[in-house]
């Protein structure tokens, strides 16, 4: 398991879709990617914005406070990928009606919080939810050497 409750490995990610695809219900996972761009200038947004993110997403007031353990299944949105403009978040399987409220309390709260999140920064933001209906663990490209049942092959 990972050691943050907001952020998820691409293997548990990847468990977590097949886990519900095995299910009968009408949930699923979704993804819900983020991107931000600095409309002024080419500076990269700075971390300590984004860290706010997580808490929109999953309905965590900001500023300083205490969540009781009976409240921690409230995070339903983990974060899994991510880079200077493009974040993107797992749900926990829920219905697509309740994705879609996620969607839009976000935007609602970028709107109504901006300035705590990103203060002067302006910020143009971009949010797309899509059904998650597989996902693959992280592949590593063209590796230094490539294992084998008898070790190491080196392709230079």
């Amino acid at each position: 398991m990972s050691a943050s409750l907001f952020t998820i490995s691409s293997s548990e990610a990847s468990k977590l879709v097949r886990n519900q695809r095995k299910r009968d219900d009408d949930r699923f996972c979704f993804l819900l990617q983020v991107s931000f761009q600095s409309v002024y200038s080419d500076s990269p947004i700075p971390n300590t914005c984004m860290k706010k993110i997580p808490r929109l997403l999953n309905g965590i007031p900001l500023g300083p406070g205490v969540m009781a353990r009976d409240q921690l299944d409230s995070i339903r949105w983990r974060y899994i990928e991510g880079g200077t403009k493009l974040h993107t978040f797992i749900s926990v399987p829920m219905f697509e009606e309740e994705a879609e409220e996620s969607k839009r309390s976000l935007r609602d709260s970028l709107m109504r919080q901006s300035q705590a999140v990103f203060g002067d920064i302006t910020v143009k933001a971009s949010v797309i939810l899509s059904h998650c209906i597989n996902y693959d663990d992280d592949i590593i490209l063209n590796d230094i050497a490539v294992p084998l049942e008898e070790g190491l092959h080196f392709r230079d």
